[in-house]
């Protein structure tokens, strides 16, 4: 068995994260230092140039180095792409060596931190003959963790080793504020309401998340992300969902993000009903998507109480009403709907064409055209190569190479 362990650095804020935290996390019981002797792993950091040097100075990358071998390529040859684009092109060029080696992906963050045992429960799925293990990974604040692991005596040290029954206790009390704006008993919950939370009691959440994090994939057919890998990807890469593992309670093993407070902040918000949650999934939410919030993830201490039952039954209803694609005619003639509607664009159209009047603001015919004609620019394109078409290394390369070729002159839209 052999895995590849890929992580994307890139930034001052991620460098520091990834060294202080990620790292020493990674090195805890039941994960690097502890993968079992039939596995051959790699880990292959994509880095800058910038982060490059203090990172192979650091004490982190001494420990992790002797203990697994460390591969560190070079991002900036991908510098045409910019922001979170740079995640796909590395993850396609990961993926590309990956198939030539017959390789597992392992795909981490380096603003995450892990509990003991992640990478165990990664060996324990895979033996069972999964391909597909993926997690909700739950944003927390950056600096409240650091207080609190500090306050706790677990740093600074090179080592940060907590079971994950610890590491979720201090979680909940360190929640960052956009994962509090995802609770439905809010009066608003954040607009990008990709996880929908609920309190069971003080000391577990209810998450149905519609994004979730595919940390391990063995792949089926060998495909390159455009875009994100939790959406469309893992389809086309793992069809077969009986070979998906997703980890839905926090007692084995845990993930968190970790991100300071003014991140993304400020956020919009609305209101959490059913029709606004219900034409966010119309437009962001993919099949994949719908089969994720279809279960329940539960992430706490507490033991299971008999009014559990109502909080959840509510989550189901919810779920069912949304999923369903007879509500849009419902929506449609609430009046609400159609007023945000016309009032959001209708005045960006009237101001826009005040500005083209008034000379302040030119545009040709063929932008015209493209911006109301234009096939979907944010459509997720794959390349797949079908295991039974794929004869040798050279064709397993070409539409890597064919992509990121495209990608320079049209940066990933087609």
């Amino acid at each position: 068995m052999k895995w590849h362990i890929i992580n994307v650095v890139w930034g001052e804020e991620y460098l520091k994260t990834f060294i202080d935290l990620s790292i020493p996390s990674q090195l805890s019981k039941g994960n690097i230092p502890d993968i079992p002797k039939d596995v051959q792993a790699i880990y292959r950091i994509y880095i800058d140039r910038t982060a490059k040097d203090k990172f192979l100075q650091s004490h982190a990358f001494q420990s992790l180095k002797s203990h697994i071998e460390v591969e560190l390529c070079d991002i900036q040859t991908l510098a045409y792409i910019t922001g979170y684009k740079i995640l796909a092109a590395c993850h396609s060029d990961s993926i590309k060596k990956a198939v030539q080696e017959s390789a597992i992906l392992i795909f981490l963050a380096p603003d995450c931190i892990y509990s003991q045992g992640v990478f165990a429960s990664y060996y324990k799925y895979l033996k069972m003959g999964k391909k597909l293990i993926a997690t909700p990974c739950i944003r927390l604040s950056k600096e409240k963790i650091i207080e609190s692991l500090t306050q706790s005596s677990f740093l600074p040290s090179p080592i940060l080793s907590f079971s994950s029954q610890e590491l979720t206790k201090i979680a909940l009390k360190n929640l960052h504020p956009m994962t509090l704006s995802h609770f439905r008993t809010n009066k608003k919950i954040h607009t990008h309401c990709s996880h929908i939370y609920w309190w069971l009691d003080k000391e577990t959440i209810l998450i149905r998340p519609f994004h979730i994090h595919p940390f391990v994939i063995d792949l089926q057919n060998k495909i390159f992300p455009k875009d994100s890998i939790d959406g469309d990807f893992i389809c086309r890469a793992v069809p077969d969902k009986s070979l998906w593992k997703l980890i839905l309670n926090s007692e084995e093993s845990i993930v968190f993000e970790l991100s300071n407070d003014n991140k993304f902040s400020p956020f919009n918000l609305m209101t959490p009903s059913k029709s606004n949650i219900y034409l966010w999934t119309r437009k962001y939410a993919r099949p994949a998507h719908h089969y994720f919030i279809s279960h329940k993830f539960y992430l706490g201490t507490g033991k299971r109480k008999p009014e559990w039952r109502d909080i959840e039954q509510k989550s189901d209803q919810l779920i069912k009403w949304i999923s369903s694609s007879k509500q849009i005619f419902k929506i449609i003639l609430i009046p609400k709907i159609w007023f945000n509607f016309f009032l959001k664009y209708c005045f960006r159209y009237l101001k826009a064409m005040f500005l083209i009047i008034t000379g302040k603001k030119k545009v040709t015919i063929k932008q015209v055209f493209q911006h109301f004609f234009s096939p979907g620019s944010k459509k997720i394109e794959t390349v797949v190569l079908s295991l039974n078409q794929t004869k040798n290394k050279d064709q397993i390369q070409k539409p890597f190479n064919e992509s990121v070729s495209r990608s320079k002159k049209k940066s990933f839209q087609r």
